[in-house]
C-alpha cells in the first residue's frame, strides 16, 4: 500500500471521529492531509536545555531564600541575645530578696522549728503588698492589740474578721483562713487538755479552759456544777463583764446548783489584762459563795483566775 492510500485511510478515520461541525477547522490544516499527522515544532534538545536553565535559576532563587531565612534567624537570635542581656541587666539592678522574706524556703530547708510565728503566718498569707512583704504583714497582725507592741499569737484569737480585712493585703479569703487556723489551734489545745481533765486538780482544770478564757476581751464568769465524785454535770456562764457582787450573785450560783442536783461547784473567770492577781471584788465574791455553800451543804471546790496562759487557784493560794 502506497502513501496515498495511507492518507485516504487517515482522512477516513478523521471523518469518522471528528464531528461534522468541526471538519472545516480540520481541513483548513493542510499538513493533516499531507505527510505525518504530528511533527514537533521545537527540537527536544532545545526544550531540555531551556528546562535545565529554568531549574538552575529556580535553584539559585531557593538558595537565596534560604540564605535570607538564615539571615532572619541570625537576626532574631541576636535580638533574643540582646533581650536576655537587657533582662539580665534589669535583674542585676533589682534588689535580691532577703532570706528573712523567704519563710516558705526556710520551712522546707530547716523545718518548722526554724520559723518564727510571723514566718508561719506569712506562709499562710502567701503574699504581701508592693510595699510590704508577707513576713512584715504577718508581724503587724500579730502585734495588733498588744500593749507591749510585741508580736503574739494571742492576737489571732482576739481579732475579728473585719479587723483582719482592715490590713492592706488581707482580703476576705485570707482573713477567714487565719481565723480558721486560730480556731483549730484552740480546739486542739482544749482536746489535749480534756484527755487529762481532773476537776480535783486546779492545773488540769486551768489547762482545759485556758484557751477558752484567756483570749477574751471581757471578763467572763463560768460556773462548773459537779457531782459528789467531782465529775462534771454541766457548765454555765454566769455573767459577762466586770466581776463584782452585782453581776455575780451567790444566790444565782446555788439556784443553778440545786436545779442541776450538784453537790460541788467551782468558779472560773478570766482577766483580760493577763494578770492573775485577784482583785478585792474577786476575794469578796469568793468568800460570800463559800459561806452560803456551807449553809446549803454545797461545797465551793475552787475559784480559778485565768490570765495570759497562767492561772491562780484560790485553793492553792490559801484563800479557801
Amino acid at each position: 500500500m502506497d502513501h496515498s492510500e495511507n492518507r485516504i485511510m487517515d482522512a477516513a478515520v478523521v471523518k469518522k471521529f471528528v464531528p461534522a461541525g468541526r471538519m472545516g477547522a480540520v481541513q483548513a490544516v493542510p499538513d493533516l492531509w499531507q505527510g505525518p499527522v504530528w511533527a514537533p515544532s521545537v527540537d527536544w534538545d532545545d526544550r531540555r536545555k531551556a528546562r535545565n536553565r529554568d531549574e538552575t535559576a529556580k535553584g539559585r532563587t531557593s538558595v537565596s531564600g534560604d540564605e535570607a531565612g538564615n539571615g532572619r534567624e541570625t537576626a532574631a537570635s541576636s535580638a533574643a541575645a540582646k533581650g536576655r542581656t537587657s533582662v539580665s541587666g534589669r535583674d542585676a539592678g533589682r534588689k535580691l530578696p532577703d532570706e528573712r522574706d523567704m519563710p516558705y524556703e526556710r520551712f522546707l530547708e530547716r523545718g518548722p522549728d526554724a520559723c518564727s510565728d510571723a514566718d508561719l503566718l506569712a506562709i499562710i498569707i502567701r503574699t504581701g503588698t508592693a510595699n510590704e512583704s508577707a513576713v512584715d504583714l504577718a508581724e503587724r497582725i500579730l502585734t495588733s492589740g498588744n500593749r507591749d507592741g510585741r508580736p503574739r499569737l494571742r492576737s489571732l484569737c482576739n481579732i475579728s474578721l473585719e479587723e483582719l480585712m482592715s490590713f492592706n493585703g488581707i482580703g476576705e479569703v485570707k482573713a477567714v483562713k487565719i481565723l480558721c487556723i486560730a480556731e483549730l489551734s484552740r480546739r486542739l489545745s482544749t482536746e489535749r487538755a480534756g484527755e487529762k481533765l481532773i476537776f480535783s486538780s486546779p492545773s488540769s482544770v486551768a489547762d482545759y479552759y485556758m484557751e477558752t478564757l484567756c483570749n477574751l476581751e471581757q471578763e467572763q464568769v463560768m460556773l462548773l456544777l459537779l457531782d459528789n465524785r467531782l465529775a462534771l454535770i454541766r457548765e454555765e456562764i454566769l455573767s459577762i463583764g466586770t466581776v463584782n457582787a452585782s453581776l455575780v450573785s451567790p444566790r444565782e450560783v446555788f439556784v443553778r446548783a440545786v436545779k442541776s442536783r450538784a453537790v460541788n461547784v467551782m468558779l472560773l473567770h478570766n482577766h483580760p489584762s493577763g494578770s492573775t492577781e485577784p482583785s478585792q471584788e474577786d476575794l469578796n465574791i469568793t468568800q460570800r459563795v463559800q459561806e452560803l455553800g456551807r449553809m446549803m451543804d454545797i461545797q465551793l471546790v475552787d475559784h480559778i483566775i485565768i490570765g495570759d496562759h497562767e492561772y491562780l487557784s484560790f485553793k492553792e493560794a490559801g484563800y479557801l
